[in-house]
Formats: C-alpha cells, structure tokens, sequence
C-alpha cells in the first residue's frame, strides 16, 4: 500500500480543519455597534452653564429653569432623555455646539456621539460679550448605561452615567 495517498488525505483534513476554525473565529473579538437616532431640541448661545460637561435629563422636572424657558420640550421618560450639552462660560463670541451627526453609536452600552466644539479662530473680531453655548439633544436611553460626547477631533468632552 502506498502511503502518498494516505499523507495526502490526512494533510487535506487537517487543511479543512484549519479552515473551519479560522472561519469560526473570523469576528471573533468584534463587538456589534448599533446606531441611535439623536435630534436637536435647542440649540443655543446664552444658556447659563456654569460649567463645561453634559447633564442627562430623564424627567420633564429635571429640567434647568433656563431651559424651560427656551421651549416646550416633549418626550416619553420611559424610553427617551434629553442630553444637555454646555460649553460654559465663554469670554467672547465666536464660541458654537453643533450635532455633527445625528446618530450615535451604541457599543457595550456605551452611546458615544459627535458634536462639532467650535471655538474662534486666533486673531479674530469677535463681539466682546460673555457667552454659554449648548446644545439640547433628544435621544433613546434603552440599553445604554454610559453617554460620551466627542468632538470632532475624537476628544473626549463630556460622559454621562445613566440612572
């Protein structure tokens, strides 16, 4: 009996099998990233913000009393919450929060979005008056634990824990 044959078919198995296992561990490692939709209730220059961060607001009751002024926000508590982003206080104009993207992406149950943390430019003319830029956002909190807020730079600019 020859033993070309018989190598060959034990190097042709282990072949496969080397295969199947590299295919069962392609992905292995990933970790899904869902997308959540975010929407801009108030966008602003003169909030009030005393500081730099975000606040997660879960009830219509939670609200700063700067921000019940500036609308009639509506929203299911039981599913949704408003993130209000604040640049703080700012010497001059100039100073702006965008929503870069309307979606954030939801990885372990952390929701990371983009904002755009636009400052003036050296150099420039600017109006001479103190400011407080922010955003209000709307979002669905189910399933997330952790919010990031990064700029368009991918700087870190603000994390929320959820209740």
């Amino acid at each position: 009996m020859k033993t070309y044959p018989i190598r060959l078919g034990v190097f042709l198995v282990f072949g496969l099998l080397l295969l199947a296992g590299c295919g069962a561990l392609n992905g292995a490692g990933q970790e899904e990233t869902a997308t959540i939709p975010v929407a801009v209730l108030y966008q602003g220059s003169q909030c009030r913000g005393t500081i730099t961060g975000a606040t997660w607001i879960g009830r219509p009751q939670e609200l700063p009393p700067a921000l019940r002024r500036s609308g009639d926000y509506q929203w299911n508590p039981d599913s949704e919450g408003l993130l209000w982003v604040n640049m703080g206080p700012r010497p001059t104009g100039g100073y702006r929060l965008e929503l870069a993207d309307p979606t954030a992406r939801v990885r372990q149950s952390v929701a990371t979005l983009q904002v755009t943390w636009q400052r003036p430019a050296p150099g420039s003319f600017v109006t001479q008056a103190l400011t407080s830029p922010c955003l209000l956002l709307k979002m669905p909190h189910t399933g997330i634990r952790k919010i990031e807020v990064v700029d368009q730079d991918g700087r870190r600019r603000a994390e929320v824990a959820l209740p």
